[in-house]
């Protein structure tokens, strides 16, 4: 068959992805405030989120909450976990390999002293299975969880009473698959210093981030610590300026280096903005970046991209950040979800359509002002339906200050096994769905593309003069690749240029209004 002939049929026969694109924007708990601050999609295509919540508890304490929702984000069950004491809350949540959930943060109510490291693992309907709490003295919290190719678990998070005795230092724990301790280590200096994010590396070892006052430039500066499987520190570096800068997520790279997102006080010369620091496997910077405004700006999570670019979470203006970027930090669009209120994004995930999944919290109407959970759902460019906006971003390439602190390390921490309290409840309230772009029509208008396929250039023709509309291709996986800006008139050359030859998607957007989707086929014969 000729390669002309076979992309015409395969054009005609594959679906394009980006109609199977499911977008949404849900809020779930009650009446007294409630808030996301992980997600994760299950091997299901499914939503498992955790947080807290005031509005189902036994007590007047909040718990800690626990959302499980279906693909198109209709609610299936919620729970909350807790004592009658004080605070617990969820920090990080992963699907375990036999197909249930494991949830770490903070409790107030177990333990040993003030408040403790909250690991429960349940079934796949949220029902525990056992629950455990590790900590000393002092207050300690989990702020990280990931689940290691042994089956076991590696945990981060925070101890108090550090190695001064009075500070906090990072806490990094190794589990079993039953939640029973295999190691713990300490890792600080004499100032207050937080682990917050964990990944087990492709060496089996393991990379933390967090931030801290005992070493560095600054007030506060991001850490990044590569350990080998047993804990040891590998290396140690710190990031900043001189002012106060925070590392939340970590994340290994494709290429074996590591990406870092948080907040920097430290270079903005109006007030915070998000943090993007790119480093090669030993921690040395290859890039770093600032995003921001005349507002504060705050990253809270980051993910690699198919593309190898990068996605950030965080908030700017009382609302939801999204920032897509490419594999150099450079900005491809950057986004804001949210109303009125304030409205927050903590954790961001790819999802297994191409697109992207964000949790939080929203207190925008119609939701009350205590808040609920925010879960959006986007497509590959950050569609969602409805309470959204494009957002200006002001990109700045930064110089950090980077040091290689000597570490102190140290053993330690109790464990319990608490009997935890369960309440079920929560209502869904649907804020938007929908499925793919918006492909919103002008009535009677016509978009023709000819020729179609074609080799080198080809026409797009309409039968209404346009103004000021930008063009938009796709790939046949949904990923803007192309954009041209101030198209004007009926007619317009398409150039092939560096694309290759397949199948692609045709957008035209003017005044906000999308035209329908045209396909594009490129063939080299």
């Amino acid at each position: 068959m000729k390669p002309k002939l076979f992309l015409i049929i395969l054009a005609l026969l594959s679906p394009f992805f980006l109609h199977a694109q499911i977008i949404f924007q849900k809020a779930y708990g009650g009446g007294f405030g409630d808030w996301g601050n992980s997600i994760q999609q299950t091997t299901d295509g499914e939503y498992i989120i955790t947080g807290g919540t005031n509005s189902f508890t036994l007590s007047w304490y909040h718990d800690l909450y626990l959302i499980k929702t279906d693909s198109n984000g209709d609610l299936m069950w919620s729970k909350s976990y807790g004592g009658d004491e004080g605070n617990e809350t969820g920090l990080s949540v992963l699907q375990t390999n036999e197909g249930g959930f494991i949830i770490v943060g903070v409790t107030f109510s177990f333990g040993q002293g003030g408040s403790d490291v909250y690991l429960i693992r349940t079934n796949s309907t949220g029902d525990t299975l056992w629950t455990k709490t590790f900590g000393g003295d002092h207050n300690d919290g989990g702020k990280s969880i990931q689940q290691t190719s042994d089956g076991g678990f590696i945990l981060t998070g925070y101890t108090g009473g550090g190695v001064a005795g009075t500070d906090y230092d990072i806490y990094l724990i190794k589990l079993d698959s039953e939640g029973s301790i295999l190691w713990t280590k300490t890792y600080g200096g004499t100032g207050d210093d937080y682990g917050e994010s964990v990944q087990q590396t492709i060496d089996g070892g393991f990379i933390i981030a967090g931030y801290g006052t005992s070493f560095g430039a600054g007030t506060w500066d991001f850490y990044l610590i590569k350990t080998d499987d047993i804990g040891n520190i590998s290396w140690s570096k710190t990031y900043g300026g001189p002012n106060a800068d925070y590392g939340h997520e970590v994340q290994q790279t494709s290429d074996g280096g590591y990406i870092i997102t948080g907040t920097t006080g430290g270079f903005s010369t109006n007030n915070w903005d998000v943090y993007l620091i790119k480093t090669d496997s030993v921690g040395d910077v290859s890039w770093s970046k600032t995003y921001g405004g005349t507002q504060p700006d705050y990253g809270n999570s980051v993910q690699q991209t198919l593309d190898d670019g990068f996605v950030i979470v965080g908030e700017t203006l009382e609302n939801v950040l999204i920032i897509r970027t490419t594999s150099t930090g450079d900005t491809l669009w950057t986004k804001t979800f949210g109303g009125t209120g304030n409205d927050l994004g903590s954790s961001i995930i790819l999802t297994n359509d191409g697109g992207l999944a964000i949790t939080g919290d929203i207190q925008s109407p119609p939701i009350n002002f205590y808040g609920n959970v925010y879960l959006i759902k986007t497509d590959a460019n950050g569609n969602s339906g409805c309470y959204e906006n494009y957002h200006n971003s002001v990109v700045s390439e930064v110089n950090p200050i980077v040091t290689s602190p000597t570490l102190q390390i140290s053993s330690g921490g109790t464990s319990g096994n608490p009997a935890t309290n369960i309440v079920d409840g929560g209502t869904e309230t649907v804020l938007c769905t929908s499925v793919g772009i918006k492909n919103i029509q002008y009535s009677g208008i016509e978009l023709k593309v000819c020729p179609n396929p074609f080799t080198s250039f080809t026409t797009l023709q309409t039968d209404r003069i346009l103004k000021n509309a930008t063009l938009i291709i796709y790939n046949s996986f949904g990923q803007r690749i192309k954009e041209i800006e101030q198209i004007s008139g009926k007619t317009f050359c398409i150039q092939r240029q560096d694309l290759l030859s397949g199948i692609y998607y045709l957008q035209i957007v003017e005044d906000e209004i999308s035209l329908p989707l045209k396909k594009l086929i490129i063939t080299d014969f």
